[in-house]
């Protein structure tokens, strides 16, 4: 089970909320950023972060470098994140058209 930390824990503090969360049972953390999943590093495998937030595909390389999982919502991300030097494990991020 993944509890979302993101923005800061909702105005909480990033770290203070993910340290609840792994206490209360968490498996995982999601962020919305790159810059966030730094925040938590090392507070659970880098596999365990999932960023949940729109990247680029500029930002691949950056995304893969940190071993964190990562939301894939087009195929131009998917491409980048392929042509990465190590395997990223990603969370296919589906329009359903329910909201």
């Amino acid at each position: 089970m993944f509890a979302v930390v993101k923005a800061g824990g909702y105005g909480h503090g990033a770290v203070p909320v993910a340290h609840a969360a792994l206490e209360g049972g968490a498996t995982g953390l999601a962020v919305a950023t790159l810059e966030e999943a730094a925040q938590i590093r090392g507070l659970v495998d880098a596999e365990q972060i999932l960023v949940m937030g729109g990247l680029l595909p500029a930002q691949a390389k950056t995304a893969a470098a940190t071993g964190c999982s990562v939301a894939v919502s087009n195929r131009e991300l998917a491409e980048a994140l392929a042509d990465s030097e190590r395997p990223v494990p990603v969370h296919l991020k589906i329009d359903t058209g329910m909201g």
